[in-house]
């Protein structure tokens, strides 16, 4: 499954957060194959991705972490916080940096 550019859902941060766990994950099984000629033993890839989402009425923005490690994900997430950066119909945000303030 694919994240957008921007999650808004805490559906979509975790998901961002689980493909860059995968993706480096596998850069460390073929750099170290390539250099070891070799699979590493504990593989470990880790991932973070930040959303923003409303809910209310207010902004939040969320950090989720996942860790793979080579056969399933463990998640993490900071707690929620009002984003004092971010707007309603502020497009676009990127990474909780609102470009039109």
């Amino acid at each position: 499954m694919v994240a957008p550019w921007q999650p808004k859902t805490l559906q979509e941060t975790t998901q961002g957060a689980k493909n860059r766990a995968l993706s480096a994950a596998a850069a460390e099984k073929s750099s170290s194959e390539a250099l070891l000629g070799q699979p590493p033993c504990g593989l470990l890839g880790m991932g973070i991705e930040s959303g923003l989402f409303e809910v209310e009425g207010k902004m939040f923005d969320i950090c989720c972490c996942a860790i793979f490690d080579g056969t399933e994900h463990h998640i993490g997430s900071e707690p929620l916080r009002t984003s004092q950066r971010a707007r309603p119909g502020c497009a676009p945000c990127v990474r909780a940096r609102c470009v039109c303030v």
